[in-house]
């Protein structure tokens, strides 16, 4: 096999001048007549380049859901965060397996995973058990405050806060709260920070709160008490969106109007938000963007040997 030491021979001009104009060297400076006689020489000695192979492991990481396929279709908030994580593996060409747990707390993951993605909320044990598969760990969709995790969340403190100060900016005095059980997360939740603001601005909402679950059928059940009360609350702060749907679906069989007659906000922004009568007023979470950091940290840490304590 012809070498670049044999064209050059034959060409009657240096190695190095070979080499660069076969790699087609920009800054090389060489006549037409030089380049031509050593591109010629080099296909009549049926010179083959030499390509440097890059081999890279193939690299999976796999996706935990705390969060049931019921909950994740009537809750795009999960779904676009699953859909980010899943887009960036695609775009990087990283493997993904779906990763669950037994009833027991034990993995259920195919071998050999170089890093995993958490959504939703993990008891301390079901974390040991994550740790123990894998070092290389992201939880995403929780406000979890802890040093020793990898967290990526929306500001839900902030986002009460905004809740509570735009319906103060229509007037609002006396508001509802219809929310989920948030568990480990009531005191950090957005339900939390929205009752902090009220008491601030001197808002009455105590009368008109309601816990159930986080679904249309609950928010609906939930509305229908608040629309049994007199005085109603002129407007209704709803934890999430599905709640929110449910609950404006409430108003309107009453034959109450939305906005005219009491407002409703929602949260997180989810797509179906936009195609209700009226649209709803809601708090963005950005949960698509979420999913791809969550998945670029992981990938992150396939070719770096430490991550961040914290990210939050």
């Amino acid at each position: 096999m012809a070498t670049i030491r044999d064209i050059a021979q034959a060409a009657g001009v240096s190695t190095a001048t070979v080499s660069r104009i076969l790699n087609a060297d920009p800054t090389l400076s060489v006549t037409d007549e030089t380049r031509r006689k050593v591109l010629e020489t080099a296909a009549g000695l049926d010179y083959q380049k030499k390509t440097k192979v890059l081999e890279r492991r193939a690299s999976s990481i796999g996706i935990l859901s705390r969060i049931s396929a019921e909950h994740e279709l009537e809750d795009s908030f999960f779904l676009m965060i699953r859909k980010g994580i899943e887009d960036t593996c695609v775009q990087n060409e990283i493997g993904l397996s779906h990763v669950f747990l037994d009833r027991d707390g034990k993995i259920l993951a195919q071998p050999g995973l170089d890093g995993m993605v958490c959504i939703g909320y993990c008891s301390d044990a079901e974390k040991a058990a994550l740790r123990a598969c894998t070092a290389n760990l992201v939880f995403a969709a929780i406000p979890w405050y802890d040093t020793s995790s990898i967290t990526i969340t929306a500001d839900h403190q902030q986002g009460g806060k905004l809740a509570a100060d735009y319906l103060r900016s229509l007037g609002h005095r006396q508001v509802g709260i219809l929310h989920g059980d948030e568990g480990p997360f009531a005191e950090i939740s957005q339900v939390a920070a929205f009752r902090q603001h009220c008491q601030a601005y001197g808002m009455d909402w105590e009368p008109y709160e309601r816990i159930g679950a986080f679904s249309v059928q609950s928010g609906y059940k939930m509305m229908c008490s608040l629309l049994d009360m007199d005085p109603l609350p002129t407007a209704v702060f709803a934890s999430s969106d599905p709640i929110a749907i449910g609950a404006l679906k409430a108003a309107t069989e009453r034959g109450i109007s939305v906005p005219d007659q009491i407002s409703i906000i929602g949260f997180n922004d989810i797509s179906m938000s936009a195609y209700t009568s009226p649209a709803l007023t809601t708090i963005h979470a950005p949960a698509y963007e979420m999913g791809v950091m969550a998945a670029n940290l992981v990938i992150s840490g396939l070719f770096t040997s430490a991550l961040p304590a914290r990210m939050v």
